[in-house]
């Protein structure tokens, strides 16, 4: 993969190149924006740049979203793909590039219990500010790449502010957050922030379409409009085949009543942890209650979408999917009662989120939805 193969980020490549043509590179970076539109990756493709033996002038010939960098004052370097470098950083093994996770957490000298749910202290310490110290391997630069740095919390991430500010000659730092805001002020002061933006909805859908074959068009436009230009989430989803439930979900919505709002909520949290247990499979390392809440989000989100596909179809606009159940849906909640139901949606996330009970606070959001047709 080369830096411009990261479909959709021709600004934050823009950003990084002029700083790296006018050897102004600062040595921190927050590379921030929602989750699955590449961010890790351009940080990977960015390290691999940094250490590449033979950097190359970029064919932006036939390239999707080329137009974004004309008028480029400079040359767009990528790496060689075929320097000893390049191989080492395809195969993930590069010495001189460290991507810090949770999953670092299990070879501390510390020994930690239990599924992690924040970017334990002793991984920032041993794994970063104590390596950092040491010589590249190679003699060059040193990068480190640390994911969803918000989950570190306020103490860890003062432990890393002295090697933000004064980082050891050659090396470099790259936090990757889909959340900013949860990092400290004073880490925002010794980073260069470059944002990533949302893919175009057609380009997700065509890509899952060819990455797919077996998938019908029809899957491939609602995960793409659910994923909101998050490919990454878009490929998630369907590869957790879980367009069936989806469709299952919004057929209980569409004939949800007092009677069965309970039996309703019940199902919801049946699916939740099936999906927990299935994400756990995927991801390893993934604790199986972080996953459960993911859950939780992912269908919350595709009630939160019914619904606003109900305003659409009020408006006279035609649904992505399940038209005939959307029109139902439409039917029996007009467009305010819909908004109503789409901000206790959002509120129920929130509660969630603060660890409330999960079964009590679905069978109230169900039940607050009856009320408002």
């Amino acid at each position: 993969m080369a830096i411009l193969d990261i479909y959709g980020q021709n600004r934050g490549i823009l950003q990084l190149e002029r700083a790296r043509a006018a050897s102004r590179q600062p040595h921190s970076y927050i590379f921030h924006g929602p989750e699955g539109i590449g961010k890790a990756m351009l940080a990977m493709q960015w390290a691999g740049l940094q250490l590449c033996s033979e950097p190359k002038v970029a064919n932006l010939a036939g390239l999707d979203g080329a137009e974004g960098l004309a008028g480029l004052d400079q040359e767009i370097l990528d790496s060689c793909g075929h320097c000893e470098s390049c191989h080492l950083v395809a195969s993930g093994n590069h010495p001189d590039i460290h991507f810090i996770d949770r999953e670092l957490a299990k070879y501390t000298k510390k020994t930690h219990k239990g599924q992690l749910l924040t970017l334990p202290i002793d991984v920032i310490r041993e794994f970063v500010i104590d390596v950092s110290a040491n010589s590249a391997v190679f003699g060059g630069s040193k990068i480190f790449i640390i994911d969803n740095a918000e989950t570190m919390n306020w103490q860890t991430q003062n432990a890393l502010l002295k090697t933000l500010e004064e980082p050891p000659e050659n090396t470099f730092i790259i936090l990757v957050t889909a959340r900013p805001d949860k990092l400290l002020t004073t880490i925002h002061s010794r980073c260069q922030m470059v944002r990533f933006y949302p893919i175009s909805i057609e380009y997700v859908g065509n890509f899952l379409q060819n990455q797919h074959l077996e998938m019908d068009s029809q899957q491939c436009r609602y995960w793409a409009s659910f994923s909101n230009g998050q490919l990454g989430l878009a490929l998630e989803l369907a590869e957790m085949d879980l367009y069936a439930v989806k469709c299952e979900l919004i057929e209980h919505l569409v004939k949800l009543d007092y009677s069965n709002a309970l039996a309703f909520a019940g199902w919801i949290i049946d699916q939740a942890k099936a999906f927990s247990k299935s994400y756990v499979d995927l991801h390893s390392g993934f604790s199986a209650s972080a996953a459960t809440r993911r859950g939780y989000s992912v269908f919350l989100a595709m009630i939160s979408q019914a619904f606003c596909e109900s305003i659409r179809h009020s408006a006279g606009l035609s649904s992505i999917d399940q038209e005939r159940e959307i029109e139902l849906l439409a039917g029996r909640f007009g467009p305010t009662e819909a908004e109503k139901a789409i901000r206790r949606v959002a509120e129920t996330e929130n509660r969630l989120n603060a660890n409330a009970n999960a079964s009590l606070t679905f069978e109230s959001l169900l039940l607050d939805c009856i009320g408002y047709r």
